[in-house]
């Protein structure tokens, strides 16, 4: 099962929702869609997202198709909805709503191939194969859907879409994270722990010193993991020194870590601005930051990382 664990802030979306029953809702739920884009609805909101938006105890649950919008409210009152493909809708439409999906970390396992076989195939995969360390929330999935040019995209081996499904990272309660108290002296031992060798004090403080932001991961009062950010603050950041203590691996910490890394990059670029995030995974820990989002070179647009050790002269 290919996933990742990811923190997704407050976003909005303008769907049509309709209410189903579990028990027919896999033969009724694809029914949906083709009237959805029968009626023309698909000019409105394309399909970017499926969103199952909790059940009742009589087994009944609402599920809505729609895309991500901006709301704006303007200074006359006037509320405009901002949609990709109608980005000036000055009304919500007949049968559309606006919900608010609030900020939540999320697992989003892969589903590929034909539609909708591959969605519903796959979340009897992610029963089977739950991912330890994480306790599921329920009350919402979303599905999302990849891009189509044509509707026989959907049927393709190779259609790519993802279930989110929101989770809670468990035995993390007494982690902390601190940013910018990290010395040369921590910096050193972890690394020394990590079994690495590491540089003078005086190098490692002008490092310290010259990243963007350095992060300390405690268990209580204890610091136990550390990590380093370097970068434009614009188009490029690179994460470097990602330490956890071995007693502390494979027990969320690590994923708590890179959690808080991710969040304050998302938070230190722009709003809309895209940037890139980079790091070299150490030897056997490819799998790891594949679970937190990151992708393996090579892949498409990119060739093989590379770099070289230069000595200074100065």
């Amino acid at each position: 099962m290919n996933y990742r664990i990811e923190c997704v802030p407050e976003f909005t979306v303008l769907a049509k929702i309709r209410s189903f029953d579990a028990k027919n809702a896999a033969e009724e739920i694809p029914k949906f869609w083709e009237e959805y884009y029968r009626s023309g609805n698909g000019a409105i909101a394309c399909r970017q997202f499926g969103i199952c938006f909790g059940g009742s105890a009589d087994g009944t649950f609402h599920y809505g198709i729609g895309n991500r919008c901006e709301v704006e409210q303007k200074p006359d009152g006037a509320t405009v909805c901002h949609v990709f493909n109608c980005p000036d809708l000055t009304r919500i439409p007949d049968g559309f709503e606006v919900r608010t999906i609030p900020a939540q970390t999320w697992l989003k396992v892969e589903a590929r191939g034909a539609l909708p076989k591959s969605i519903q195939s796959t979340y009897p995969e992610i029963e089977k194969e739950w991912p330890g360390g994480l306790e599921r929330i329920y009350g919402m999935d979303i599905e999302e859907y990849g891009c189509c040019e044509t509707p026989e995209d959907s049927q393709k081996d190779d259609y790519l879409c993802r279930i989110w499904i929101p989770v809670k990272l468990l035995g993390t309660e007494h982690y902390s994270v601190k940013t910018d108290v990290l010395t040369a002296s921590e910096f050193n031992r972890l690394g020394c722990a990590a079994g690495w060798e590491m540089p003078s004090e005086k190098q490692s403080a002008a490092a310290l010193r010259n990243s963007l932001v350095t992060f300390s991961l405690y268990n209580g009062g204890t610091l136990i993991g550390m990590a380093r950010l370097i970068g434009d603050r614009a188009m490029a950041y690179m994460v470097r020194e990602v330490v956890v203590l071995p007693e502390f691996q494979k027990q969320g910490a690590g994923t708590f870590l890179m959690l808080a890394v991710q969040q304050w990059i998302a938070r230190d670029v722009p709003d809309g601005w895209r940037a890139s995030c980079e790091l070299f995974a150490a030897e056997g820990q490819r799998d790891f930051y594949q679970h937190c989002g990151f992708v393996a070179l090579p892949h498409s647009g990119n060739e093989n990382g590379m770099s070289t050790m230069i000595i200074g002269q100065k």
